[in-house]
């Protein structure tokens, strides 16, 4: 289920507990399981914004040719990310 349906389902649930006092044990083990997964999404946060402190861009090339490639280089790993 998409985190997103997860949460609509879980804030359903909340707001309707007074109709279904039974679905306090699955509000609960829908809690318990969205936490685990902000989590586990924090911790991946985490490592990609070390990657990209520790990521070093290369100096620009100091003759014509090299500047062409370096900017051609720049230009496809700009456009792989989009």
């Amino acid at each position: 289920m998409p985190a997103v349906d997860s949460l609509k389902t879980i804030r359903f649930l909340i707001m309707n507990y007074h109709k279904d006092p039974n679905h306090i044990s699955t509000i609960r083990q829908k809690l318990n399981d969205a936490s685990r997964d902000i989590i586990l999404l924090k911790e991946v946060l985490e490592y990609l914004k070390e990657s990209l402190e520790e990521m070093k861009i290369p100096p620009v090339p100091d003759n014509v040719g090299g500047r062409r490639l370096f900017k051609v280089r720049l230009s496809q790993l700009d456009h792989s990310h989009t």
